[in-house]
């Protein structure tokens, strides 16, 4: 007689713990551009000793893509995270179309990666970073060696990371890589690619359009409910 009791309050707990731990899916949208300025004009003063994930620690979702330089517009019709977790859009299904081609029309400005996906978004403990990458695929500027991890080097490379934590927060970290001359006389003979780092978090409501400066570049980010 207890236990036909009990087991309907236990069915119950045990549902009310499911539906707490289960993910809710969203469609996330990013652009990000870079500013076409020289770093070596800018009075920032750069912190090289921040804290970045490796690129292992992501999801690698643009693998599909293969070596080469990235696309600007990454469409799902063509390229596959290969996670039925992690659905890239196909680019006609993309929203921020009119902020991207503003910004290919002013010579102050070049966009680098602009894609959209759908994905579980989990809690703080759960929610694994993106591995994301953009712009140029560089084969012959190298890097310094403290900087190299023997991988790809793009022009745009770092993780993003959307959790939920009663709200929705966007923790991003890129490297912006620029071409440097180490004569100073502009020789590419003797260039090697310094990286720039970009890292911010941000608590955001869905279906706003959020923007993420920076001296260099720049990010804007939609997550819409699904």
């Amino acid at each position: 007689m207890l236990v036909r009791l009990l087991l309907p309050l236990l069915i119950l707990c045990l549902g009310s713990i499911q539906t707490a731990h289960a993910a809710r899916w969203f469609e996330i949208e990013i652009l990000v551009f870079k500013r076409n300025v020289n770093p070596a004009n800018s009075a920032e003063n750069w912190d090289f000793s921040l804290p970045m994930h490796a690129r292992s620690e992501g999801m690698q979702v643009m693998n599909s893509l293969n070596y080469g330089d990235v696309p600007t517009v990454v469409d799902g019709r063509t390229a596959h995270s290969g996670s039925g977790s992690f659905k890239i859009l196909p680019s006609n299904q993309l929203r921020l179309k009119t902020p991207r081609n503003r910004l290919a029309s002013n010579a102050a400005y070049q966009p680098l990666l602009h894609m959209g996906w759908q994905m579980p978004v989990r809690n703080s403990i759960d929610a694994k970073p993106a591995h994301l990458i953009g712009g140029k695929y560089f084969t012959d500027i190298p890097l310094k060696a403290e900087q190299s991890d023997g991988g790809p080097v793009f022009e745009l490379d770092g993780m993003f990371r959307v959790y939920l934590q009663h709200y929705l927060y966007i923790e991003s970290e890129f490297l912006l890589r620029e071409p440097v001359s180490a004569s100073g006389d502009g020789s590419s003979l003797d260039s090697y690619l310094h990286q720039y780092p970009f890292k911010q978090k941000r608590r955001v409501k869905s279906g706003e359009i959020h923007y993420f400066d920076h001296p260099l570049m720049g990010m804007l980010v939609q997550i819409r409910r699904m």
